[in-house]
């Protein structure tokens, strides 16, 4: 995995800690540069587990000269191509409610977007839970969510459910254990010392 400097300039030590403890074999970076400059960078994974597949969109940060040029849904365009060449179900992504930005970025890409606290009222507690898992947002209120086999008109909470539902239930906790779990845990050892 190349460097995710642009994470660590506009995020802060603690996300590239996060993006860079990702498994390489199921992880990339999207690196976008204007004239040799990185402009923009995007941090992408997948999970594979039984016929089902979703691609996670975990980081998009654009350099603060390039922003508001589109360069963030070229990225998130960029991730989708990938994930549909992998033959993946669902993209989705995390964020605050606050982050107006990804929020509208995110909307215009067509994704939908519901309040993670309620997929456990639509769906389950378990479906939550591994959407919490294969997605590493407990700091996050949103799931934006875009069906990759259906045109945007037919984004469907329900059948995101379905094909979380689907994954093997093992692979989904060991990407949360290597990705989300034991990074928090080391990185939390980190700021003790």
């Amino acid at each position: 995995m190349t460097d995710p400097s642009l994470i660590e300039r506009y995020m802060g030590f603690y996300h590239k800690f996060f993006a860079s403890s990702l498994d390489p074999s199921y992880s990339y970076v999207l690196d976008l540069y204007i004239d040799n400059f990185l402009a923009g960078q995007a941090i992408i994974y997948y999970i594979r587990g039984g016929l089902r597949g979703v691609g996670v969109v975990y980081y998009v940060v654009v350099d603060e000269r390039f922003r508001r040029r589109g360069l963030g849904k070229i990225l998130v365009s960029s991730a989708e191509q990938i994930f549909e060449d992998l033959n993946l179900d669902f993209s989705i992504a995390t964020a605050s409610i606050d982050n107006v930005v990804s929020h509208r970025m995110f909307k215009s890409l067509s994704y939908d977007e519901e309040d993670l606290e309620r997929i456990s009222r639509i769906c389950s507690h378990q479906i939550q839970e591994m959407i919490l898992k294969l997605s590493c947002g407990y700091e996050d209120d949103l799931l934006f969510y875009k069906d990759l086999r259906r045109p945007a008109y037919e984004n469907n909470i329900k059948s995101l459910c379905e094909t979380i539902n689907q994954l093997d239930k093992d692979v989904v906790e060991r990407h949360w254990l290597r990705s989300c779990y034991r990074p928090w845990r080391s990185y939390r050892s980190l700021i003790r010392l």
